[in-house]
């Protein structure tokens, strides 16, 4: 998956290139894109992260949260949040997930579920 086409995502769902999250969800996503159907070990993709930036995989995760939280607060991205994380499951894993499937889908031509 294209690491364009994923901050491009979370830059349409109003999300700041400032916090470090927002580097961390890009590159968990080209992590899950290059692991076979998008599977692979939260744990395991928060240590590969945080060795890439120096730093411990709890940042890396609070990191993520921290980012996703912050744009699900907004309105006026509403309808990107929504098509691409979802509103209601607030973990990272789930967010993580929808975000790799909608681009995905999105990537193959088709219309996210």
């Amino acid at each position: 998956m294209n690491r364009a086409r994923v901050e491009s995502a979370l830059l349409e769902m109003g999300m700041s290139m400032k916090p470090r999250g927002f580097d961390y969800i890009s590159d968990a996503v080209v992590l899950m894109s290059e692991s076979k159907g998008g599977r692979i070990n939260m744990y395991f993709l928060y240590t590969l992260i945080a060795e890439k930036y120096g730093t411990a995989w709890t940042c890396v995760e609070r990191g993520i949260r921290y980012a996703f939280d912050k744009v699900r607060g907004k309105e006026k991205h509403r309808d990107a949040v929504e098509h691409y994380i979802g509103i209601e499951d607030k973990t990272n894993t789930a967010s993580l997930k929808m975000l790799y499937h909608a681009l995905k889908v999105e990537q193959e031509g088709g219309a996210a579920a």
